[in-house]
């Protein structure tokens, strides 16, 4: 009986032992589950890093160059773009912009001054490269771009049979480009405003006054992250 007894004890014993050994080659085991993981997502946090990828939306004014009073023919611009940064400095976008600008001209027909009032449309496709620098909430940074701008062009001719003039505008293609500056200002990791400065430059020249169809735009606006 006495035997049976030892022998249960040294039963015991042998299955607590085992038991914590068991024990121990599980939390080892989590222990380096646990490491392997974090060494993982700091991998994946290290390459998610290296880009960034936001929309940014914007609305302001388009100013139109060489003219005289800017004021009043001014018109409203709008813009969308997705932004790719590579390790928060150097970025690109792909951007559409939308423009409206006021129009006001006088022209000279066959000895007959006629004044022009009409809304000129204007679309602009392209890519901007550029380079940003963070400071803390702050991020300002200088960019240019190219693209192909889309414009409804004014003319005005003249019916020699029924003399009526005729305005009316057609829409033309150009290679247009653009340099530009923005300041940034974090409100929160989801959201970002923005204030931004263009000068834009489109090589044609217009029937009716011959000026280039250069202008400024003035802008604020938005911009999120997507992951």
């Amino acid at each position: 009986m006495k035997a049976n007894n030892k022998q249960s004890k040294n039963n015991d014993g042998y299955l607590k032992m085992h038991m914590k050994r068991i024990l121990m080659a599980v939390c080892f085991c989590f222990a380096g589950l646990s490491g392997f993981c974090q060494d993982y997502n700091s991998i994946v946090d290290k390459k998610s890093r290296k880009f960034k990828y936001y929309f940014n939306g914007g609305f302001g004014f388009y100013f139109p160059g060489n003219v005289k009073d800017v004021l009043k023919e001014r018109g409203s611009y709008t813009s969308f773009s997705f932004q790719v940064n590579y390790r928060d400095d150097f970025f690109s976008r792909l951007f559409f912009d939308v423009g409206n600008i006021n129009y006001e001209r006088e022209a000279q027909l066959e000895g007959t001054t006629t004044l022009i009032k009409n809304k000129l449309n204007s679309n602009f496709l392209g890519i901007d490269l550029g380079y940003n620098k963070s400071f803390r909430k702050f991020t300002p940074a200088l960019f240019v771009g190219a693209g192909l701008f889309t414009m409804d062009v004014p003319k005005i001719d003249l019916d020699t049979i029924s003399r009526i003039i005729n305005f009316s505008t057609s829409r033309k293609d150009f290679f247009a480009y653009r340099v530009g500056a923005s300041f940034e200002y974090r409100i929160s990791e989801l959201f970002l405003l923005y204030a931004e400065g263009i000068y834009l430059s489109v090589p044609y020249k217009t029937e009716l006054d011959k000026r280039q169809l250069n202008g400024t735009t003035i802008q604020i606006g938005f911009k999120t992250p997507l992951q």
